[in-house]
């Protein structure tokens, strides 16, 4: 489909929306990367961008009723014209947010827009700590990048951080998992150096998730996590996470996980559950117990791999890594 087509943005504007009086704009559609767990760069491909005029027309045509606008993408920052567009809402005085960014994209001129637009807080998703899991999931970002696009951004007047990651990626040990909170550690620290002679010093919020196999990935047929080792190894990130200085920590549950585990994966038979949930929300637990263990026993039968070998696509073919040869 061509975006050029159609707009794709907000047609109610209301104080009581999600986002109060802004209008969100899709300015792209599916993703330049492939990274091994998501399904919009494998599912929803080619990258797509919407034409700048063709966004422009749509914020000219809200201008006289907000000024606070939300540009949306998978990946807002590889629009080939995110800077033009950013200069324009700075000259027209407009307050702009972006629904995500890749450290690797993000430039300086989106983040003098941010400012600008009172946006403190800069989100930002390494997904993992450990070299080893982003060379296996195609997270190809590495720490100097990362400390250098923080302290870019903190160096700008951005106060606080918002970090993304994912404990029970395939092959992930204690080790990989316990990388998450010293890294943290790393990009507070460098905030501080940098905030401290302003007297201000912002926070930094870890908001790691449990890892959920999404049909249509590389990674839908690898062997669940076990909820006693996730449970554990959650634990472990979180005590090393609470030591650090001006740190807000969040940790999705294990049971919630597991429900949307049977959603992703599950096929015709969670018709029966969904139908059940949506007579009684509360009823969920129940069928959590009742129905994961079961269904997770059969996936990792049928799908398993040998449990230190994982399969991943090479070039044009199926490609079998082993975890200790990834490591090199």
């Amino acid at each position: 489909m061509c975006l050029s087509a159609s707009d794709c943005a907000t047609e109610i504007l209301s104080p009581h929306a999600e986002f109060p009086n802004r209008v969100l704009i899709e300015i792209s559609r599916g993703c330049p990367y492939k990274c091994q767990f998501c399904y919009i760069g494998h599912r929803t491909r080619p990258y797509r961008n919407r034409p700048l005029e063709q966004i422009w027309r749509t914020v000219e045509r809200w201008r006289p009723h907000t000024d606070l606008f939300g540009f949306v993408s998978s990946a807002v920052a590889s629009h080939h014209q995110i800077d033009e567009l950013c200069r324009r809402c700075l000259d027209a005085g407009l307050k702009i947010s972006f629904s995500s960014l890749r450290a690797e994209d993000l430039t300086p001129q989106m983040v003098e827009t941010l400012v600008a637009s009172d946006q403190r807080t800069v989100t930002l998703a390494p997904e993992t700590a450990s070299p080893r899991l982003r060379h296996l999931i195609h997270k190809m970002i590495d720490d100097e990048t990362l400390e250098t696009v923080v302290a870019a951004c903190a160096e700008r007047g951005v106060e606080n951080l918002k970090l993304y990651h994912i404990i029970g990626l395939p092959g992930e040990t204690d080790d990989d998992a316990l990388m998450i909170p010293e890294q943290a550690r790393r990009l507070r620290a460098l905030m501080t150096k940098i905030q401290r002679p302003r007297g201000r010093l912002g926070e930094i919020s870890l908001n790691i998730g449990l890892f959920v196999p999404k049909a249509g990935t590389p990674l839908a047929g690898h062997p669940l996590w076990d909820p006693q080792v996730i449970r554990r190894r959650r634990d472990l990130v979180l005590r090393a996470a609470r030591t650090i200085p001006n740190a807000r920590v969040a940790v999705a549950g294990v049971e919630e996980t597991q429900l949307q585990c049977l959603v992703s994966m599950g096929g015709i038979e969670m018709a029966e559950v969904l139908e059940a949930l949506a007579r009684d929300e509360r009823a969920w637990k129940r069928h959590m117990r009742d129905a994961f263990p079961a269904w997770r026993d059969r996936f990792n039968a049928e799908r398993g791999a040998p449990p230190r070998e994982y399969r991943f696509p090479g070039a044009g073919r199926r490609q079998r890594i082993r975890l200790a040869e990834a490591a090199r």
